[in-house]
């Protein structure tokens, strides 16, 4: 990810304020994707062109999927899984599957032939696959699209349903527009910028202090426990989606082996085993993030559910996990989802493992090498878990991942750089303008003004301590040597629209355009008393990646 930091010193008692900028640029990637799809330059697509049809008028619904929700970085996780409706004329293809009854009696005897001691697979393939195919099926709906989408825990309910029928509009109308056209989805999803406010939003982590991440947990909890009431079926009148997206200049991620029906499959859960499988097949041709991965599964059990991870080859099969997030559960067949925020570099495999103790087993054909590691008690998709993995050589698994590639350098500067606070009085506010807007704030009443001077971007904002003397602690109040600091933007409607800052970056300004400036605010809140009169410093950051 590519970051450039602003930084603005606050210093109250005897102000003098200071300015200095600091950029982490991780080395630009100029690759042209490569692999499976032999992708060659996203700036010469053509992205995918269709009608949007409300969600009343559609042979669709959308619900919330518990096992895929949760805390995120910081941000309340919501998982939307979309179902076709039985009188769609899509239903019998694609909405579903029949899958072996894992309830049958001949299910439970399990397979008789000799199978490998180590990871479980059967010797003789042939004699498995008779087996299997003997087994009684019963017919299961399959959500056609999986999409993720994030939220603070200040959000409204109305809000999230709003966002589900849009999802759920959108993506029927994409799948449909594929299936009529005989066209694969996640080639003609790769032809879709993200940008920041659209359905292939930028992700921009939350406050991930320990309050704030146990905060997100609660509210996902209670959201899941309401399940029926972001049930599309339930809605009245939802607003309509915005149009079609615009094409994007970056570069496409490839990562992985197309997800299809494969002539094997390889355990991911079996016989109180955990299983991580690493694909370095096809690895990461650029550094940026995944927010799309299709996986094929031979086989399932209720109640399973799966992480995706990026993985580090530090050699001699040491594999380091870069990042990870959570899937949910997941059908018999093709599982695609988007919405996801998972960080790669280039040259880095794309992995899979299971988060519950339930039968799940990947499609999986002969050639390519993959890594896995077995475990009794968990899967190794964790950031900075480092484990020594086997080696499988005939593993080319139906996994595959794809997102979008860092753009070029973020380069933001502000205007003034100073904030003469001057003496500070206690139990008084005061604002960086001189005095408290009218409401609600306009330009005019902003003492900042951040410019975009590179592509589109979006910004979080974060502060420090006080220091100097007996120091001053950021709070959501303020106390004796306590401080309370905030950030508003041009438009905020009133005081409580404004972000109470911490030391952990929190979403401030979204999409803003190249060559674009937004005007805002700082105001402080001082200690009811304090204990000594040194001068007091602290630093606001904000902090620019690109959209």
């Amino acid at each position: 990810m590519h970051r450039f930091k602003w930084f603005l010193s606050v210093i109250a008692v005897a102000v003098i304020v200071a300015v200095s900028i600091v950029a982490f640029l991780p080395p630009r990637v100029t690759v042209n994707a490569q692999g499976m799809l032999s992708i060659a330059n996203t700036s010469v697509y053509e992205p995918p062109q269709f009608d949007i049809i409300s969600i009343s008028d559609i042979p669709a619904y959308g619900v919330i999927e518990p096992s895929g929700c949760g805390e995120f970085k910081g941000k309340v996780k919501i998982r939307i899984d979309c179902f076709l409706s039985t009188d769609s004329p899509y239903y019998s293809q694609y909405g579903g599957a029949y899958v072996v009854d894992t309830t049958s009696p001949e299910y439970l005897k399990g397979y008789k032939g000799a199978v490998d001691k180590e990871t479980g697979d059967p010797l003789d393939w042939a004699r498995y696959n008779e087996w299997w195919d003997s087994l009684p099926t019963v017919w299961q709906d399959n959500p056609f699209h999986s999409h993720f989408i994030y939220y603070d825990t200040t959000v409204l309910d109305d809000s999230i349903k709003a966002q589900i029928a849009k999802v759920t509009e959108y993506f029927y109308a994409f799948h449909t527009y594929c299936w009529d056209n005989n066209l694969e989805f996640i080639p003609q999803w790769q032809k879709v910028p993200k940008v920041a406010g659209t359905i292939r939003d930028v992700f921009i982590a939350g406050d991930i202090s320990p309050p704030n991440k146990d905060a997100c947990e609660v509210k996902a909890i209670d959201i899941v426990s309401r399940t029926l009431d972001f049930d599309t079926r339930e809605f009245g009148e939802i607003p309509a989606i915005p149009p079609p997206l615009n094409i994007g200049e970056k570069g496409t991620i490839d990562v992985g082996s197309e997800a299809i029906d494969r002539e094997n499959y390889v355990n991911i859960w079996d016989s109180n085993h955990y299983f991580t499988w690493v694909t370095f097949n096809n690895p990461a041709n650029a550094n940026g993030t995944i927010d799309t991965v299709a996986v094929y599964i031979f086989g399932q059990a209720a109640g399973n559910s799966i992480r995706f991870g990026t993985f580090i080859d530090n050699g001699s099969n040491s594999l380091t996990c870069h990042d990870a997030e959570q899937y949910g559960e997941v059908s018999t067949g093709i599982n695609s989802c988007t919405g996801l925020s998972i960080e790669v570099s280039t040259g880095e495999g794309l992995g899979v493992d299971a988060t519950t103790a339930k039968s799940l087993r990947l499609e999986k054909d002969s050639g390519g090498l993959t890594r896995y590691y077995i475990s009794d008690s968990q899967g190794h998709c964790v950031p900075e878990d480092t484990q020594t993995y086997g080696t499988l050589s005939a593993g080319l698994l139906s996994l595959y991942g794809t997102g979008t590639e860092s753009g070029g350098d973020p380069d933001i500067s502000n205007t003034p750089s100073t904030w003469a606070v001057g003496t500070v009085a206690t139990s008084t506010d005061y604002w960086s303008s001189g005095s408290e807007p009218s409401w609600p704030l306009d330009d005019g009443e902003c003492h900042f003004t951040v410019t975009n001077n590179g592509d589109a971007c979006s910004m979080t904002v974060k502060g420090t301590n006080f220091t100097g003397g007996v120091g001053w602690t950021l709070a959501g109040s303020p106390a004796e040597n306590t401080v309370t600091m905030k950030a508003g933007k041009s438009g905020d409607a009133n005081e409580g629209a404004f972000i109470t800052l911490t030391t952990s970056e929190q979403s401030f300004i979204s999409g803003l355009a190249g060559s674009g400036t937004k005007k805002w605010e700082l105001m402080m809140e001082s200690p009811t008393s304090h204990t000594d009169g040194a001068l007091k410093t602290a630093t606001i950051t904000l902090t620019a990646t690109l959209d």
